[in-house]
């Protein structure tokens, strides 16, 4: 057998190409579901860091640091969706160097159903498909993954 063909048996192989299945599978059945809703699956995500800091504005660093996907062109994601009344621009009063951005009431109801529609896109997050602690341990192992990989490239 050729080594290559024996190397893309060997289980962390296997395991290796099912996630990436995986998450294609799912990416794509949350970017159809929110469709409808006139975002991308990075606005979701920068929609829901606002979301969660609503009681605090956060600058484009901040965000940066939090998206779940990476985007080269995050100043940009952010201008879509300001002329799309889901997110606001404000001059720090303290750096006015700095610009805040924070969570429009359109932005929360966008939010809310964007949220609700890839729940249900990804089973309840799984819920129909694992129990808790199968949860947990996926987590755990998800996390352990790509701790190891950050370090490993500087990502």
């Amino acid at each position: 057998m050729n080594a290559l063909i024996a190397e893309s048996e060997n289980i962390h192989a296997k395991a290796y190409f099912q996630f990436i299945k995986l998450s294609s599978h799912i990416e794509n059945a949350v970017k159809q579901a929110i469709k409808k809703l006139g975002i991308t699956h990075i606005q979701l995500n920068i929609l829901s860091i606002l979301y969660k800091n609503q009681d605090s504005s956060l600058g484009l660093i901040d965000i940066k640091k939090k998206l779940i996907v990476l985007s080269p062109d995050l100043s940009r994601m952010i201008d879509r969706l300001v002329l799309k009344g889901l997110v606001e621009r404000k001059i720090c009063p303290k750096n006015r160097r700095k610009i805040d951005l924070m969570i429009t009431k359109k932005g929360i109801k966008i939010f809310e159903k964007g949220h609700q529609l890839a729940k249900s896109a990804s089973n309840d997050f799984f819920q129909n498909l694992i129990d808790k602690k199968e949860a947990k341990q996926l987590e755990a192992l998800l996390n352990k993954i790509y701790q190891g990989f950050n370090s490993c490239n500087n990502y």
